[in-house]
Order: C-alpha cells, then structure tokens, then sequence
C-alpha cells in the first residue's frame, strides 16, 4: 500500500482459476461439462469476493482487480505481467495448495527461475512448517556416515 502511494502507481490484484483437469480417453459429456461450469462459477465467485476483500485496503483508484481462467496457472500469471507491463510481483510462497515440503510452491518457483521483474515473496510458512531439503538433512548427517 505504502510503495503504490509513495510511487503513484497501481495495484494488481489477480487470481487465476485453474480448470479442472480430466485426463479421459473419451469425450467429455454434457453432464460433465456443466459440473466444470458449475465449478468454474463457484471458484469465480469466491476468487471475487477475495479480491474485493483485499481491494478495501487500498485507495479504489490505484487498484485493478484480474480474475482469469486456466489450465496452467503460472504461465497465466506471467501472461498477466506483461500483457499489463507490471514492473514488480508480490505473491505468496503457497497458493491454494499450502503444501509445506518445499519453502516455495510452484507459482512461486516459476517467478524465481523465469520472472523479467523484481520479485518479494511473502513467505506463509514458519520456519518450522517448512520441511527441510533433502540437501539440508544430508548436510545434517555426522561425519563418517
């Protein structure tokens, strides 16, 4: 909030749904498609109602909100950058998945090895909540193992 007054600049708030995924060797019903509809308009929904959450925390005319679909999320998201020209990213470590073996998921990890802009990641996890690499507990073994 502090940097986007400071800079006279605005803020992104963007959530990307991701489409279900149905590995099939037949086509998908009628049936099928309106449950993903279903789905899709329900995740829409509430990816709405958190953005516009986060939305009363800033000043209305410095924010946009971007609410897109897709079966691959992180390249959504860098899409989403350039395509707006967005010169800094701030994400969480985790998204929906929260999975702890790792101190970044995969979004994340994309903008680290493939992001073109300056990146602040806010970790979501303790230190104690992430497990450690396999490196760290290998580097951990006494000598002589």
């Amino acid at each position: 909030k502090s940097i986007c007054s400071a800079q006279d600049s605005k803020v992104f708030l963007t959530h990307i749904i991701e489409e279900p995924r149905l590995p099939r060797q037949t086509p998908i019903s009628d049936e099928v498609n309106r449950l993903i509809e279903q789905l899709q308009d329900l995740n829409f929904k509430e990816a709405n109602t958190y953005l516009a959450q986060l939305k009363e925390q800033f000043d209305p005319n410095r924010v946009e909100t971007i609410i897109e679909s897709s079966d691959k999320p992180s390249i959504a998201m860098h899409n989403i950058i350039d395509r707006e020209q967005i010169d800094l990213v701030m994400l969480s470590a985790h998204g929906y998945s929260g999975d702890n073996r790792w101190p970044y998921g995969n979004i994340a990890l994309s903008f680290i090895v493939y992001g073109t802009t300056p990146l602040i990641i806010m970790q979501d996890l303790s230190i104690e909540e992430v497990g450690k690499t396999l490196a760290e507990k290998f580097a951990e073994q006494s000598k002589g193992h």
